[in-house]
């Protein structure tokens, strides 16, 4: 009983019959991001090969696999209309609709010529060949769409609102890559896997990768749980299309590692490299990550957040899923944590709570990964499983938006137009937060969970107190400008009222010379008598007489505060002194 209220183990190990983890790389370009240049420009490079706008029902190809497509249209159409040619009229209306091929027909037919069939197949040996070409064709049109409609109707039924109108955001599928993979772990075989990249581009510069690493051997807690952590040394090999290899830093003395492969992939080269060191799921996102800012033209930071999803199922070691609860609490909370380490978890660490809406499975979430757990049944097949996945990626887009504001608020520019284009963000932002684009109630609840794990709350909070602190630096600074502007205006009209004042100025200049005065009142008559004695620049001379005492009047309180506050950091002494360059220092571990 107290094993299995503190999580023991109940003295078997817990076997998981495979499982899938989604790792989705999330990072931002810090700025905005025009998104029908950056998907055309990835669709033009061969980097990704289909994309899906949310207002579109159809799916954008690269220009190959759009001709590519049209070709078998044709081709498909030619044939139709060939199998329709029965009769004389119907042959009548071959020939006017496809020329060309009718007259190639006609001189096969009457050409007795038999060498010439050497040059190629003819007959039931041509017709199969052409159809070998229409399938084939048909196969890599088609799997360059699948995934992307599965993945566009799926996001169309989970999501709505003005994301989805506005095209404010473009799901893309590159290139796959292929790698082998030898799990760090004893007993297991390298197996081989295909990595589909899905990519979407948000216009607030938000970029996300989503990679799926099936695994089909069967695996422990532990294993699982170090197999899900991105920066485990895994992959001993990896083949990489050419247009994946943009971007990818090279010289003489440093030449691309790998060799060129004969097989094309979809009419790009292949290029195999293998690694004295195994590396990572991080590293191979960080190629796709760099073909595709070389591609679009930002260089993307090296801020970025890699979030796993593991998708498994519950061994059948024991004899229900209810006693698998119970005897294996300690190997579910390994997983949900995400813990490889020798030692055992802490009691005070859970796998926190469900937010599976059914009792055949489970999810969990926290900080840094998800699982979801099968129980009954059998697990979700791998498009089936983008209904939890996108949920997540949207989580995580909205946190990395949050961030980017963050990043943004305390260095607010007080200009109008950059408040106006804040706030805008802001508010759409803080709308979205509320996770009304979400058309479900417990994909909210996972939504609303992720970000308050990353620390949405307190990011929002900080982004209120920026505003708040931004509107006030904005009033100030609007109340300095009036305040200037006020000062200018009144400068003017001095200015305005001295130049009318010089006739006046000069009566009365006129009209004093020749008096005299004594005592206090003769030291204040004696710059007037100065200035009756320059002639017609006496009135100039009073007019700057009185700029003159106006502008030490007004300079002289900020001459003494800044000489208040300036005039002892002179005579300050500094209270310490610097190392000499030339010592160092060493710590020995018996000294510390």
């Amino acid at each position: 009983m107290l094993d299995w209220l503190f999580g023991r183990s109940s003295g078997h190990d817990a076997v998981l019959p495979g499982a899938t983890v989604h790792f989705t790389f999330t990072t931002s370009i810090g700025r905005s991001l025009n998104l029908e240049r950056a998907s055309r420009q990835l669709l033009q490079s061969d980097v990704a090969i289909a994309a899906a706008w949310p207002s579109e029902t159809g799916i954008r190809l690269t220009p190959a696999l759009a001709r590519l497509d049209r070709r078998a249209e044709r081709l498909q159409r030619l044939y139709d209309d060939i199998a329709r040619a029965r009769t004389t009229s119907q042959w009548a209306r071959f020939m006017v609709k496809h020329p060309v091929v009718a007259a190639r027909s006609l001189k096969t037919a009457w050409t007795s010529e038999p060498e010439r069939s050497e040059e190629g197949p003819s007959g039931p040996e041509g017709d199969r060949v052409d159809s070998e070409v229409l399938d084939t064709a048909r196969a890599v049109s088609i799997d360059a769409q699948k995934v992307s409609l599965v993945e566009r109707e799926i996001s169309a039924d989970l999501f709505g609102g003005m994301d989805q109108d506005e095209d404010r955001y473009v799901r893309l599928c590159l290139r796959s890559s292929y790698h082998q993979v030898e799990p760090p772990f004893k007993g297991h075989r390298p197996f081989d896997v295909a990595f589909e990249p899905r990519l979407l581009l948000h216009e607030s510069g938000v970029v996300q990768l989503t990679i799926a690493l099936p695994i089909k051997a069967a695996l422990t807690a532990r294993e699982l749980s170090t197999m899900s952590i991105a920066k485990t040394p895994c992959i001993t090999m990896s083949t990489f299309p050419e247009p994946l290899l943009a971007g990818l830093r090279t010289t003489r003395r440093r030449p691309p590692l790998g060799t060129w492969l004969e097989d094309l992939d979809a009419g790009a080269r292949l290029r195999e490299m293998s690694f004295d060191q195994p590396c990572t799921i991080e590293d191979v996102l960080g190629r796709h990550l760099e073909a595709i800012g070389a591609t679009i033209g930002y260089r993307l930071p090296q801020s970025f957040n890699i979030y796993a999803t593991v998708m498994t199922a519950a061994g059948r070691c024991c004899n229900s899923h209810q006693e698998w609860k119970r005897a294996h609490r300690s190997e579910l909370r390994t997983i949900a944590a995400r813990w490889f380490g020798e030692d055992e978890l802490s009691d005070n660490v859970d796998e926190g709570r469900d937010y599976s809406s059914t009792r055949s499975s489970s999810l969990h979430l926290n900080l840094a990964s998800a699982l979801h757990i099968t129980w009954r049944g059998k697990p979700p097949s791998p498009m089936r499983e983008l209904y939890t996945v996108l949920v997540i990626e949207y989580g995580m887009l909205l946190y990395w938006r949050l961030a980017e504001i963050e990043r943004r608020a305390p260095r607010l520019s007080t200009g109008d137009r950059a408040l106006t284009v804040l706030y805008r963000d802001i508010i759409q932002l803080f709308a979205e937060l509320r996770q009304g684009s979400i058309r479900y109630g417990s994909a909210r609840d996972i939504s609303r969970s992720l970000i308050r794990h990353l620390g949405g709350d307190d990011m929002r909070a900080v982004i209120e107190t920026s505003l708040s602190l931004g509107a006030q630096a904005y009033a100030a600074k609007r109340a300095a400008t009036d305040a200037r502007r006020s000062l200018g205006i009144a400068l003017l009209g001095a200015i305005i009222a001295a130049l009318v004042a010089v006739p006046v100025l000069s009566d009365l200049l006129d009209g004093a010379q020749g008096e005299a005065f004594g005592g206090f009142a003769g030291v204040l008559y004696a710059p007037i008598e100065w200035a009756a004695g320059l002639g017609p620049w006496g009135p100039w001379a009073i007019l700057g007489l009185a700029f003159t005492a106006g502008a030490v009047v007004w300079l002289a309180p900020i001459a003494l505060k800044a000489t208040t506050l300036r005039l002892p950091r002179l005579f300050r002494r500094r209270g310490s002194f610097t190392a000499p360059p030339n010592v160092q220092f060493t710590i020995d571990d018996d000294d510390a």
